[in-house]
């Protein structure tokens, strides 16, 4: 994870020293944030997902190659939250599993330099930064108990986003806009039958390794979000909006 952060951290340097129009910043979002799982699904009442929310935060960056598109390259620590609830043997349970992840997307934007609005394709690389889960069986269970070994270190997920560039002042602009974020890669961690029972699993890693008839039958889990993205950016060297 460090030699892609470093990598990153290289090309904003690079760009920034290149650039006729390059912009750089900060970022943050606010989503709603999802563990898919057709095992999950499948288990009706027994397994049911709840709302559940986090948030990001970093810098962005972005060069623009024309005037009307570019390339975008944010470093984002990023919150991941799934609640699940469900009935066993008559019992009632909540389960939250809060993840922590350092994402990196790169994406295709196509909107002018200057302002206005805008749509951001392409993939997203992200490194897990921790894992915990809240239990709890009618009183707490257990909270903040370390479960990063059920999950996988690495993700890849596919980015879609849109929204508008408001011009503030002199090469300043806030940026509004939605971005949706579908993991392509497994988010769980596939365990042997031996492999799952030696050690206490996450609620996310129970559903995923067993179908709705209880049999030991693992199915991936995809990490989905979506929500409200702001970000504060700085235009080195002139906009087109200030080009004779």
């Amino acid at each position: 994870m460090k030699k892609i952060i470093v990598f990153a951290a290289l090309s904003i340097c690079f760009f920034s020293a290149s650039a006729q129009n390059f912009r750089i910043g900060l970022k943050g979002a606010y989503n709603s944030t999802w563990l898919f799982n057709t095992n999950s699904s499948d288990k009706g009442s027994n397994f049911d997902y709840e709302s559940a929310f986090g948030g990001s935060f970093g810098l962005t960056t972005r060069f623009h190659f024309s005037d009307e598109a570019g390339v975008s390259l944010d470093i984002l620590s990023t919150t991941h939250n799934a609640k699940f609830k469900g009935e066993y043997l008559g019992t009632h349970y909540k389960a939250t599993d809060k993840l922590s992840y350092i994402d990196i997307p790169v994406l295709f934007h196509l909107g002018q330099s200057d302002g206005g609005g805008y749509v951001e394709i392409g993939p997203q690389f992200s490194f897990l930064n921790g894992a915990e889960e809240d239990y709890t069986i009618d009183v707490p269970t257990y909270t903040g108990r370390d479960v990063e070994r059920d999950f996988n270190s690495t993700n890849i997920a596919a980015v879609l986003g849109f929204g508008y560039d408001f011009y503030l002042a002199d090469n300043l602009f806030l940026d509004a806009g939605l971005r949706f974020v579908y993991g392509l890669t497994d988010a769980t961690k596939e365990f042997t039958e031996l492999e799952f029972i030696s050690a206490d699993r996450s609620a996310a890693s129970i559903s995923a390794h067993h179908d709705s008839d209880g049999n030991f039958n693992y199915v991936a889990t995809h990490r989905a979000y979506g929500g409200l993205n702001l970000g504060l950016t700085y235009t080195m060297g002139s906009s087109s909006r200030h080009r004779n």
